[in-house]
């Protein structure tokens, strides 16, 4: 990443160097209702210019994407949240399932029923 900012900022370097050779006569300034003249050279008229631009539109998209960054933290908290709720589900499933493989474990096994005798007309009382 690193090696693909260098190769875009050298070139834009160069070429910000090079207008700035290119373009360095001398330009008026003044505001009209204002009695503020100043002269500058035409490069960095333009270089100021175009960095106040950058600036006011960096302000202007920040402002911009406040909602969508509040809706991001809102999913976030709610994931982070869902994990937690999550993480205490599969807890109480473990130890669930822990306490019921314990208990199966102890218990003696099948228990066996003594089969009954049917009964026949010599067990029966006399009236």
């Amino acid at each position: 990443m690193k090696f693909i900012s260098w190769l875009i900022s050298i070139p834009f370097a160069l070429i910000v160097i090079l207008f700035a050779i290119s373009n360095f006569g001398s330009v008026t300034l003044s505001v009209w209702p204002l009695p503020f003249v100043m002269d500058a050279p035409l490069y960095l008229v333009v270089l100021v210019s175009v960095i106040f631009g950058v600036m006011w539109g960096g302000i202007a998209a920040w402002i911009a994407g406040g909602r969508a960054r509040s809706r991001m933290r809102t999913a976030e908290m709610k994931a982070e949240q869902t994990q937690r709720e999550n993480r205490r589900l599969s807890q109480a499933l473990e130890a669930k399932t822990a306490k019921a493989a314990s208990t199966t474990s102890s218990s003696p096994g099948p228990v066996s029923v003594p089969a009954t005798v049917p009964a026949t007309s010599s067990s029966r009382p006399a009236a």
